[in-house]
């Protein structure tokens, strides 16, 4: 969590790989918070997006939506992908300093990429 202290923000963009892209689903995590907050939002997310993908799609995206609030997800394609740990962590900082310079007024919140299982192996996050 980088600048936010507090959750009442109403006014939210979503970023990430098909995780966020799925999260307005019944069950997915969009849904899960729209239903203990009331909340404006939009999501920018793609299918097997990786982290420079997603810093593309952010660049390039033109939001209705000021965001108060911009909750990032990314890493688990780069891993697939086959980068290496050191790799995977670069792009993601490289993305989150391509949101904060779009939106520098704006706090992110970075959900770290959870464990998958790829050929009966394990990959975690480097982070």
């Amino acid at each position: 969590m980088i600048g936010v202290s507090s959750f009442s923000t109403k006014k939210i963009l979503f970023v990430g790989d098909s995780i966020t892209h799925e999260g307005a689903r019944p069950r997915g995590f969009i849904t899960k918070l729209r239903s203990i907050q009331d909340i404006d939002y939009e999501i920018l997310a793609e299918r097997g997006a990786n982290s420079k993908q997603i810093s593309s799609m952010v660049d390039n995206y033109s939001l209705d939506l000021a965001p108060q609030l911009i909750i990032a997800q990314s890493g688990i394609n780069d891993l697939l992908e086959g980068k290496k740990d050191q790799e995977t962590m670069e792009s993601q900082t490289a993305m989150i300093d391509r949101i904060q310079n779009r939106y520098p007024n704006t706090p992110i919140w970075f959900l770290p990429i959870h464990p998958i299982k790829q050929n009966n192996k394990i990959i975690e996050s480097p982070i």
